[in-house]
């Protein structure tokens, strides 16, 4: 699986690459705070990756997310949240056959550069190249 956690390309509607096949739209970002809309597109695997130095929470709009956080894995149904604290792994697989909607919010606001992978995919991960 190939990923990437610097933006590579704008859409019109302002979407930005994350990987091959997740796709995310800043919605709002105030330095302290972002809010960010995002596409998980069927099959993508997002390999675990860390925030040092800030907090998340996730929002699912629909659908259902295979969701990695620290050494859990569950499932994330739509309406439902996960909060990631500040330096947990996490990471996703969208084994659906749908492209899934959700919202991050980030503190301080997201910035692409200050995340890392830390290499392991989920377990389980389906090994797909988009």
């Amino acid at each position: 699986m190939t990923t990437s956690t610097h933006p590579s390309q704008d859409g019109a509607d302002g979407m930005v690459w994350l990987t091959p096949t997740m796709s995310m739209r800043t919605l709002g970002d105030l330095g302290t705070l972002s809010m960010d809309y995002l596409e998980i597109h069927p099959g993508s695997v997002r390999t675990p990756v860390v925030h040092d130095d800030g907090e998340e929470i996730l929002y699912l709009l629909n659908g259902e997310l295979e969701f990695t956080l620290g050494t859990d894995t569950f499932t994330l149904h739509a309406g439902q949240a996960v909060a990631v604290p500040r330096g947990t792994p996490h990471g996703s697989t969208n084994r659906s056959g749908q492209t899934v909607r959700m919202l991050a919010a980030n503190s301080p606001a997201f910035r692409p550069d200050q995340e890392r992978a830390t290499g392991q995919l989920p377990p389980d991960a389906p090994q797909r190249t988009a």
